[in-house]
């Protein structure tokens, strides 16, 4: 009896021990598929990530690229500080429209280009009609154009300009009347400071420049003022706000309505003070 109780228990026992192998076997494979599964999970994770990360960053971020002509006073830089008339009016402009915006400056001819090619979405300048992918949201502010000469051979009206060697800023646009005037021989500038030195070596016989321009120029070289005829008026023309159309029509009615109640105050008479 006690040799059949003892073979008895063994029996039970190596089937306990069967059986909490085989439990141990299967909860092994449970928790390897449950790691396996956590494993995946944190791969696609990382994998969603990587692809957001690869985004370009304008799908991220929203901010309107403002450009501003790289032709004083409208655009100035000292390091990494950018000012000027435009680039201070766009300023106020976009805070008052509560869009968040980068700044950068560039010449003229470059400024239109990246506008037209969604390098740029914002921009302040003559009016054209020549732009491709852009809208013209609001006329914004205006200033005369003078013809300044040199004091030695004066031009004291439009009528004398026919025969003459005048400086203009690249690409811009004044009128068709002064622009398509073959008998006016125009020499491309890459800003007024250039035409200046040009016109005080008579080697132009005068120089297209806003008015804004005139003063601050007059404010920053005063010992050339001698140089310098009285300047006859060209015309007045306003700038206008430009944009890609990538800007969105919301954006665009926030810009027009700041730009109005700009025009409305005194805020370009205290930018015109500050660069005078």
């Amino acid at each position: 009896m006690g040799g059949n109780n003892w073979r008895t228990s063994l029996i039970v026992l190596i089937k306990r021990r069967k059986m909490s192998c085989n439990l141990l076997k299967y909860g092994s494979m449970n928790n390897h598929s449950f790691n396996i599964k956590v494993s995946l999970f944190f791969i696609n994770l990382l994998l969603l990530s990587l692809m957001i990360l690869s985004f370009p960053l304008k799908t991220l971020a929203q901010d309107v690229e403002v450009s501003i002509i790289d032709v004083e006073p409208y655009g100035l830089s000292v390091g990494d500080r950018i000012s000027g008339i435009h680039a201070d009016y766009l300023k106020k402009v976009l805070e008052i429209a509560k869009i968040t915006y980068s700044i950068n400056i560039k010449p003229y001819p470059r400024v239109i280009k990246d506008l037209q090619d969604n390098k740029a979405q914002l921009s302040l300048f003559f009016k054209r009609s020549d732009l491709i992918n852009t809208v013209e949201i609001d006329k914004s502010i205006g200033f005369f154009n003078f013809i300044v000469s040199h004091v030695d051979s004066p031009i004291t009206n439009i009528s004398k300009l026919v025969g003459k060697h005048i400086g203009v800023i690249r690409d811009a646009k004044y009128e068709d009347s002064f622009d398509k005037d073959k008998s006016i021989q125009k020499m491309q500038l890459d800003n007024y400071l250039q035409g200046l030195n040009l016109l005080k070596l008579k080697r132009v016989d005068g120089l297209v420049i806003s008015e804004a321009a005139y003063f601050f120029y007059l404010q920053t070289h005063t010992q050339e003022k001698r140089i310098f005829s009285k300047p006859i008026i060209l015309n007045r023309k306003h700038n206008y706000i430009y944009s890609n159309k990538s800007i969105g029509i919301e954006n665009i009615k926030k810009i027009q309505k700041a730009n109005q109640f700009l025009i409305k105050s005194d805020f370009l008479e205290s930018i015109l003070i500050k660069y005078k």
